[in-house]
């Protein structure tokens, strides 16, 4: 599974149109799973499931920036982004070891 994205983004990348990459890793699943109706879309009266990323979903540099699971975000802290956070600005004297 984590690699999904990636394996999509290499078919958009060798032809497969963009929107039909985004559906297959969305609606299309749904339908197959006969979720409720409208899951892996957006539209009114749909579950309020998205992922905002920064960029493109499908280049391996981007990442979710927010996560909303029926209608309610999620907070994407771990404890690799609260140490980041923590020791993101150290003093000039820590930076450097004897």
């Amino acid at each position: 599974m984590r690699w999904l994205r990636q394996a999509a983004g290499n078919a958009v990348a060798n032809g497969l149109p963009w929107n039909a990459a985004l559906r297959a890793l969305t609606s299309a699943p749904a339908e197959v799973w006969g979720l409720t109706r409208g899951s892996g879309t957006l539209a009114a009266g749909a579950p309020a499931n998205l992922v905002i990323w920064t960029a493109d979903p499908f280049e391996l540099t981007s990442w979710p920036e927010e996560v909303m699971i029926a209608g309610e975000r999620q907070d994407l802290s771990s404890r690799q982004t609260l140490l980041f956070e923590r020791y993101r600005n150290l003093p000039d004297a820590m930076l450097y070891y004897r």
